[in-house]
């Protein structure tokens, strides 16, 4: 299982990073579980995501910048295949390190949304090692979401 912690992506088992988050002082409730705490997983379950309910409200929590909307426009577009990251910028027309900024910021807007589980996303992501570059799509959760918005 991988996870991020704090800003800080860690692998372990469920009981290491339970021990993990223990030795941080931050124990784990039954709200912040090393469950609940998944990002990457082999299982074909969505607990890494955002649900519907969740991303809805982190997206209308507040006003989505021109380029936010592009970025989820663009993902929807193409749902559910994978954008790259160099597509992304085009539409976005941001650099890399504005782009890496912009994802940041649609992270920082789901931790800041009341009732998110630890550790879940809006956006999935994998390395596509033939170009060398992220790719990225919307989960169906967040699609669903996005749809309501109409970015």
């Amino acid at each position: 299982m991988r996870i991020t912690i704090n800003g800080f992506e860690v692998e372990g088992t469920p009981d290491e990073i339970a021990a993990l988050i223990r030795a941080q002082g931050q124990a784990p409730t039954a709200e912040a579980s090393p469950k609940s705490l998944l990002i990457e997983s082999n299982d074909d379950d969505d607990e890494r995501f955002a649900s519907e309910k969740i991303a809805y409200r982190a997206l209308r929590r507040r006003p989505l910048s021109v380029a936010q909307r592009s970025l989820f426009r663009s993902l929807l577009d193409a749902y559910p295949e994978w954008v790259s990251a160099s597509d992304l910028q085009t539409a976005t027309s941001y650099n890399p390190n504005q782009l890496g900024g912009l994802l940041g910021a649609i992270g920082r807007r789901l931790s800041q949304t009341e009732g998110h589980a630890l550790g879940s996303s809006l956006i999935e992501w994998v390395w596509n090692a033939d170009e060398g570059e992220y790719a990225y799509r919307l989960p169906p959760s967040v699609c669903a979401a996005v749809r309501r918005i109409d970015p």
